[in-house]
């Protein structure tokens, strides 16, 4: 009997996981974004961060370095995938374009889109970033996160987190799972 339950979840389990890619396909934009435009997105999402949002910009000056993605957008049909590009910012400077991917199950349905935001704080936390093919959050570093309302840590941890959606500061989100890589150039990922 447990067998039997297996057998039929399996092909509802493609079928949920192939409808949310497609779902996340359908959504992104139709060509990459150049390295300009990851950049112009980039210093709109950092104005809206210390400009409305009131977050100092002493805070990202602090920062070893500053991961910047613009929009990571989320969608699926009881299997969600997430996907997004962004900027390794260091010194102001762009150095590295980045791509993040993350898969869950839940009850979601549609899409939705945020900008995330990583500072790196420990030279060390960074440079195992930088070093790896792929970094999975949980696995090779932990993330804290910034929530709406909370105070900045004092001291700053290794790696800070910040999401936006449309209203503002998301209050709850995780990346635990988040998997980041490195981008030859924002149109392809590193061999």
């Amino acid at each position: 009997m447990h067998r039997l339950r297996q057998k039929k979840a399996a092909p509802l389990l493609s079928t949920l996981l192939a409808t949310g890619l497609m779902s996340l396909l359908l959504s992104l934009p139709a060509a990459a974004d150049t390295p300009e435009e990851l950049d112009l997105k980039a210093d709109q999402t950092l104005a809206t961060l210390t400009g409305d949002l009131n977050l100092p910009e002493q805070l990202f000056e602090d920062a070893e370095a500053v991961l910047i993605f613009p929009t990571v957008v989320k969608s699926g049909y009881g299997a969600d995938v997430e996907y997004g590009k962004g900027t390794l910012r260091i010194g102001g400077k762009s150095v590295d374009y980045y791509e993040t991917t993350a898969t869950a199950f839940g009850i979601q349905v549609g899409a939705h889109k945020k900008a995330l935001v990583l500072l790196f704080f420990d030279p060390v936390t960074l440079e195992q970033f930088r070093n790896s093919s792929e970094w999975i959050a949980g696995e090779d570093g932990d993330i804290a996160v910034l929530k709406t309302g909370s105070e900045l840590p004092d001291p700053m941890p290794p790696l800070l987190a910040i999401a936006l959606d449309g209203s503002g500061p998301m209050h709850s989100f995780s990346l635990e799972g988040s998997t980041f890589r490195r981008l030859v150039q924002p149109g392809t990922t590193t061999p």
